[in-house]
């Protein structure tokens, strides 16, 4: 399985964030808010050792251009690295 952030979407109050997703010849997209993300990680973070980590929430500046790129590609690695942890390992037949 393979998935990576290939945007965002900022409204008033927050950024959504495009999630491409593929598995095989399958395809789909999925659109989440940074809360999601948040809410994964603590779901994950209680039943499993994770090293995958969140970008840093941002107080200020949080709807500037830079901002949501380093945010874009923080959540990018962050989900390549929780898909090498949770993906079961590969036997050797």
């Amino acid at each position: 399985m393979n998935v990576r952030i290939t945007g965002s979407e900022t409204g008033r109050s927050h950024t959504v964030y495009t999630v491409l997703c593929s598995a095989g010849v399958a395809r789909w997209e999925v659109r989440k808010r940074f809360s999601d993300f948040v809410q994964l990680n603590a779901a994950f973070r209680g039943k499993q050792h994770l090293t995958a980590a969140l970008p840093p929430k941002q107080l200020f500046g949080k709807f500037s251009e830079a901002t949501i790129k380093r945010r874009e590609t923080g959540l990018g690695k962050y989900l390549e690295i929780l898909l090498q942890e949770m993906e079961p390992p590969q036997l050797d037949m």
